[in-house]
């Protein structure tokens, strides 16, 4: 007997201005009234979301504080809450889980759902669609918008469309190029950097179906190697699946530091401090990482991060300061004070012996003799030994230090 192949179909929900959502449903007296998330710490500190009023009064993410309070001045301005956010949006998604292992959550409240193959559990997508709308408003009290489509930048760009009033946009599979072709061309994700919007505005390519009209060869010659992307996405053409969050070991490493500061000095002993603490949780655990993510919080509640390769099975920490140094560098791009930094260490395998590709023979002995003597001491004795330039910090400022090893079942 021949089955066939099941067709693809994608569901993008968005709840339009999330942290302004779920404060809402904290303090219902914010119902109504023109709401701006941001951070009350600093003066030149952006807006990070608006409500429909204050967006009537022209006021939108980005927007310095200064200028939003000038446009509307009973704005409310609320901190960010993003414990709560991620608990909201982990609501969500256990919802959605009921219709499909295959849940992706994307930035605030946004989330993509798998539904291929369902039809004879839950019936058409459209149908589903409209029973997880019901589920969310009814568990949560948010209204999520809906775009439904065979792929996951249709089914967003249709969700985009109608977020306003929150309701649903199918596009039948066959119709996407279609679909795209009367749209403004910065609808597609591989134009979004302003250099590239001011080469199209140059072009005098306004909409999608201009793009589709230039052949693939010409695109080349403007946009290289993306041309392709560029030209599929203005097809419709999308096949990158719906990726959930997996639960794959993490060694983390994290530090509050009170007060507050951006002394470069201090910074780079906690940033050693922490790392070290990673570093004993693997070589404890006798894995290595190949990627490490630096995390950085400033005084008002802005964030950076960056992304690292690891060079070879490398757990010592001696070793791998120099290079987290320069990825802090690279990381903290304002001069605001910090108040919280941390490593995350992913892709983690297990070793069975370190392999350092930074050092030569001899000068890697004696470093991974001098971590092995600081192991042997806190084995024994707990944490009461410290590098010599993180001593310091633990003597002036009040910091509270996490780190752990998560395993796939822990997650």
């Amino acid at each position: 007997m021949f089955f066939g192949v099941a067709e693809r179909k994608i569901v993008y929900l968005r709840i339009n201005e999330f942290p302004v959502a779920v404060e809402r449903l904290r303090d219902s007296s914010l119902r109504g009234r023109p709401v701006a998330v941001c951070s009350r710490h600093s003066p030149s500190a952006p807006v990070l979301s608006v409500s429909a009023e204050a967006g009537k009064c022209g006021i939108y993410a980005g927007m310095p504080v200064p200028e939003a309070v000038r446009r509307c001045p009973g704005l409310v301005i609320i901190p960010p809450d993003n414990v709560l956010y991620r608990k909201a949006a982990g609501k969500i998604a256990a919802l959605l889980g009921k219709y499909s292992p295959l849940v992706e959550p994307g930035h605030w409240g946004q989330f993509f759902v798998d539904l291929s193959g369902t039809l004879r559990i839950f019936g058409a997508a459209e149908d589903a669609a409209y029973r997880m709308r019901r589920d969310i408003i009814g568990s949560t009290d948010l209204c999520p918008a809906i775009g439904v489509a065979s792929n996951k930048l249709v089914s967003r760009v249709a969700g985009k469309i109608i977020r306003f009033h929150a309701d649903m946009y199918a596009v039948p599979s066959g119709s996407e190029a279609s679909f795209m072709a009367p749209l403004k061309s910065s609808v597609l994700p591989a134009v979004k950097k302003p250099a590239d919007r001011k080469l199209l505005h140059d072009l005098n390519i306004r909409f999608v179906h201009q793009l589709v009209s230039i052949p693939v060869s010409r695109l080349s010659a403007v946009f290289g190697k993306r041309a392709y992307l560029i030209y599929n996405q203005a097809m419709g053409i999308d096949n990158t699946p719906v990726r959930p969050l997996l639960s794959k070991p993490v060694v983390f490493a994290g530090q509050h530091i009170e007060p507050d500061t951006n002394d470069t000095e201090i910074l780079f002993a906690f940033l050693m401090s922490i790392l070290s603490s990673a570093c004993f949780k693997m070589r404890s655990k006798k894995v290595h990482a190949k990627t490490v993510w630096l995390y950085v919080r400033y005084c008002d509640n802005m964030e950076d991060f960056k992304r690292l390769k690891i060079r070879g099975a490398v757990t010592n920490e001696i070793v791998l300061y120099p290079v987290i140094k320069k990825l802090f560098t690279e990381t903290v791009t304002r001069r605001q004070r910090i108040k919280y930094i941390s490593l995350t260490f992913t892709d983690i395998s297990s070793v069975s012996c370190q392999v350092d590709m930074f050092e030569t023979s001899a000068s890697l002995s004696k470093k991974s003799a001098a971590v092995q003597a600081m192991d042997t001491i806190i084995s024994r004795y707990g944490k009461k030994i410290e590098w010599g330039h993180t001593l310091f910090v633990s003597q002036k400022y009040s910091a509270v230090q996490n780190s752990y090893f998560l395993s796939g079942r822990d997650m």
